[in-house]
């Protein structure tokens, strides 16, 4: 989405490797919504907000969902971390939030 002004909306779930200093943030026109688990060992909470204190201080617009109890991969029914509850409330915000943002 940094780096394709065609993507219209974006919504990351769980990744990391994100520089909120990277200057492709700067170029960012499409709207957010991430999604992370608490408990998520490959991004802590620390780093999220950071990255989303970045880009709200540069004026793009982001929703961040930090599911409590929630790990890495908790979306996926077949992974030991899988969080039903957070699964289903993140799944059904995406789709909303892109049939919303998404011609």
């Amino acid at each position: 989405a940094c780096r394709d002004a065609r993507i219209v909306a974006a919504s990351p779930w769980y990744g990391g490797g994100i520089d909120p200093h990277a200057e492709d943030l700067s170029k960012l026109k499409a709207p957010l919504l991430m999604i992370y688990g608490e408990t998520d060992g490959g991004i802590p909470v620390d780093q999220v907000r950071e990255i989303e204190t970045t880009l709200r201080a540069a004026g793009k617009t982001v929703d961040v969902r930090i599911y409590p109890g929630a790990g890495h991969a908790f979306n996926n029914p077949t992974h030991g971390a899988y969080h039903g509850p957070s699964a289903d409330d993140a799944w059904a915000r995406a789709v909303a939030f892109l049939k919303a943002n998404v011609p």
